[in-house]
């Protein structure tokens, strides 16, 4: 048999119907060996491109500061608020984050007690802090800063301890698309951050379906909220305060109130 150029060298055999009988019956029982080694093979040319690892967010600044910048800036501001209970209210808790040296931003719900309509039953009598070093504060309500409309609350610390209060941010000039960053206390676990992206600039009360119109415009976001975020920050990418976080649905969603509108609201409050 005449072999081909290139073909590998082999010997081709058409088993008799001997050949297929049982090899314990025949006297002579016959090995075959494919020669299949290497320098007999054919290999085609392969062109490797090594891909370009993705670098996490967290290491690689995706504007001028990574993500770990800004939650080494932005960290120590942020403190867990807890309001014990009482003969009055159940134990509730949530976040917040220093606007100054001595005063702390959180939500009215995480704070005062309402009833089904809304209306406010009782203040709390005490407010404990944790603070991002791990130690707990005692804080009072400013009760003239509480607004359940825009779901704001002023805390104030009663010992002589002064904290890093966050930057604002011009909540005015945020993107559809843009990056922000959510910080709180989500199930109790403190130092919790989550990345994400603004989903919506301008959804209003009426969308979310909220029981009493109060025509305000909320950013929606996409980062991973839990009940303990409400209260916290939002931030951008530079670490600079965008928003309040006040509300989170399932499925992703978390709506905050634009921070230009917590300003305009604290104005003459202090």
């Amino acid at each position: 048999m005449t072999q081909e150029q290139g073909s590998p060298s082999q010997e081709h055999i058409t088993p008799s119907q001997e050949d297929l009988s049982d090899s314990s019956e025949e006297e002579d029982t016959k090995q075959i060996i494919l020669d299949s080694s290497p320098e007999n093979e054919e290999y085609e040319d392969l062109t490797i491109t090594q891909a370009t690892p993705l670098v996490s967010p967290s290491i690689h600044p995706i504007g001028r500061y990574t993500v770990a910048d800004v939650a080494e800036r932005v960290g120590p501001s942020v403190v867990r608020v807890v309001v014990p209970s009482s003969d009055k209210r159940k134990k509730s808790q949530g976040s917040g984050f220093f606007i100054d040296r001595k005063r702390v931003l959180t939500c009215a719900h995480v704070v005062v007690d309402t009833d089904e309509e809304g209306e406010i039953l009782s203040y709390p009598d005490k407010v404990v802090l944790k603070t991002h070093n791990g130690n707990f504060v005692d804080a009072k309500l400013l009760t003239h800063t509480v607004s359940l409309h825009y779901d704001i609350a002023v805390l104030e610390i009663t010992s002589e301890e002064t904290f890093q209060p966050v930057m604002f941010g011009n909540s005015r000039q945020v993107l559809l698309g843009g990056w922000v960053i959510a910080f709180g206390s989500p199930n109790y676990m403190d130092r919790t951050l989550s990345l994400g992206t603004i989903n919506c600039i301008d959804r209003t009360d009426v969308e979310l379906r909220l029981p009493k119109h109060k025509r305000i415009f909320y950013f929606q976001c996409d980062c991973m909220l839990n009940v303990g975020n409400m209260g916290g920050p939002l931030v951008d990418l530079e670490g600079n305060v965008i928003a309040l976080i006040s509300m989170a649905f399932v499925g992703g969603i978390g709506i905050s109130v634009p921070i230009h509108t917590v300003r305009k609201f604290l104005k003459d409050k202090f």
